[in-house]
């Protein structure tokens, strides 16, 4: 995150991202407001349907808490500063909207049920899924077409990706022409299209005939279901 507390820049040492400007303002017992428009992280961001404000203390006894009444005392940040305090609060909004993110609602107990509805009421989510780029993991086989080097990939989902030197890890092009890959696939979320391969692992694979695919099923066991009616 880029922070600026007091014109003094805080980057820690993973990527660089951003937030919305931090306000400075101090009461005379310590308190710090600040106020969060969006956050962004590595490869999207958190637009707030409006802006959330975050109320900073010094406590003698625990240092800088940060925490929002939009939010409620889940998500409450600490450290030995504002800015560490604040960036702590920022990691456990990002931290437990991506755990909720991928719970269905059955899944959460009541107190995640209260967290996803709170932050649902502040993110706008449907901003946050058609911009956020898809990361799957896929196997595909890697042709070398009329050219004497890796020249795309065809994915079991039939599609073909057309290799991009620069869009792929550097072992891929090594590969020789049938070679079956797992790969880690950055894809966009609305067309699908692929942004990048993140990694590629060689791996033993063939799909089976039409002959062999009968035979696997005509061995599977087949289901008994008690009779009645299911209606």
């Amino acid at each position: 995150m880029l922070l600026v507390q007091n014109n003094v820049d805080y980057v820690p040492l993973a990527r660089t991202s951003y937030s919305s400007e931090v306000s400075s303002q101090r009461d005379e017992f310590g308190a710090t407001d600040a106020n969060l428009s969006c956050l962004g992280f590595k490869d999207g961001e958190y637009r707030f349907l409006r802006n959330i404000a975050v109320q900073g203390i010094c406590n003698f006894s625990e240092g800088w808490l940060c925490w929002s009444r939009d939010l409620g005392a889940s998500f409450i940040g600490k450290g030995d500063a504002f800015v560490s305090a604040f960036e702590d609060f920022k990691n456990q909004l990002h931290t437990i909207f991506q755990r909720l993110y991928r719970m269905r609602p059955f899944e959460m107990s009541d107190q995640e049920q209260e967290q996803w509805r709170k932050l649902v009421n502040l993110i706008d989510v449907h901003h946050y899924r058609t911009t956020t780029p898809l990361v799957v993991r896929e196997v595909g086989q890697v042709s070398y077409g009329q050219i004497s080097r890796p020249y795309r990939i065809k994915w079991l989902s039939g599609n073909n990706y057309i290799i991009d030197r620069n869009s792929v890890p550097e072992n891929l092009m090594a590969l020789k022409p049938g070679r079956y890959i797992e790969a880690v696939v950055k894809r966009d979320p609305v067309t699908h299209k692929e942004i990048e391969i993140l990694s590629v692992q060689p791996i033993s694979f063939h799909l089976p005939t039409d002959k062999q695919a009968k035979e696997y099923w005509d061995k599977m066991p087949v289901a008994k279901l008690p009779e009645g009616r299911w209606d």
